[in-house]
């Protein structure tokens, strides 16, 4: 499953998602207008923010180290798709890794897994 369809899933899934007391917020290296005309058309109703500055100094993606430091060129400062489940409290509960080459990412249970681990 790549980003996109991961996104897609996790809409399909919100009212699952927030019945576990969870709010979804993606962080992606896509600039704005690519995160609103995503956003649009596949009716994503949970915020989408842009850690685009130039793909080398993305500021979110390198304080949580997520980088693909194996990246180079044009995609240098690509993000290791990663989960980061934050408490009310504003501190990191859990970082739940994921796999870029193996397109892997966590499922919605998973996520519900993760955050009720914690509870």
């Amino acid at each position: 499953m790549n980003c996109k369809k991961q996104l897609v899933e996790l809409q399909n899934n919100l009212a699952k998602i927030e019945q576990a007391d969870i709010q979804i917020v993606g962080i992606s290296y896509d600039d704005v207008p690519v995160l609103k005309s995503f956003a649009a058309s596949n009716q994503i109703e949970f915020p989408l923010l842009s850690d685009h500055l130039s793909r080398a100094e993305n500021k979110t993606i390198h304080a949580y180290q997520v980088f693909d430091p194996r990246e180079q060129g044009k995609y240098r400062g690509v993000p290791v798709p990663t989960t980061i489940i934050v408490n009310q409290e504003q501190k990191v509960h859990a970082i739940l890794p994921g796999e870029i080459k193996k397109s892997s990412r966590h499922s919605v249970d998973d996520l519900i897994q993760a955050v009720s681990a914690g509870h």
